[in-house]
């Protein structure tokens, strides 16, 4: 293939019919920018968000009193969650696609009162002791979260018929995590 160079800006190239001289087209180009420049244009509405910022967020969910022995403690409950809800057994409660993580809260919860401590005295000087609960006591942690949550939802669904479309927002529900958490705080040591 061989290369075909630009043709010169020359007068035999400028008087073709059809092709318009690049400084025209500039001029044009720039007369219609200056036209668009001065006409009025609407702000487009800023979008209203809740007073929400990243740093709340962050707060609720990092405590300044978390430590590393309750964030692998959490993780390892969490990832034992999430595995029975990624390989769930034959027989699976058909919430578990949902409430892999209200599992792990409530795991957290009982491997506490286990230990007999509050959440704050969860620390390296104990965290082996946790760690082994977790790894010997995970599955009785489970069966005891899922039938919570299965008497929970109970009466969520006394009404109404319990479908697979409806789980998903009943797990978004704040009743359902307000229950939960009602019976967590009034449990812990």
């Amino acid at each position: 293939m061989s290369f075909i160079p630009f043709p010169a800006r020359d007068a035999s190239v400028r008087e073709l019919p059809g092709v318009r001289k690049a400084d025209d087209l500039l001029q044009k180009t720039s007369n219609n920018r200056d036209i668009h420049d001065r006409l009025p244009h609407p702000d487009p509405p800023i979008p209203v968000r809740p007073e929400r910022s990243e740093a709340k967020s962050k707060d609720a969910l990092f405590r300044q009193d978390l430590n590393g022995a309750q964030a692998v403690v959490a993780s390892l409950l969490l990832r034992h969650a999430e595995n029975r809800r990624k390989r769930p057994p034959q027989d699976a409660p058909d919430f578990l696609a949902y409430g892999s993580r209200f599992i792990a809260m409530l795991m957290g919860r009982y491997l506490l009162e286990e230990m007999g401590i509050p959440l704050d005295r969860l620390d390296h000087r104990n965290f082996t002791q946790a760690r082994d609960l977790v790894e010997q006591r995970s599955d009785s942690y489970v069966s005891r979260a899922e039938q919570r949550i299965e008497d929970a939802l109970r009466p969520l669904f006394s009404t109404r018929e319990r479908t697979l479309q409806r789980l998903p927002a009943t797990f978004r529900r704040a009743d359902l995590i307000d229950s939960l958490l009602k019976d967590c705080e009034g449990s812990s040591p």
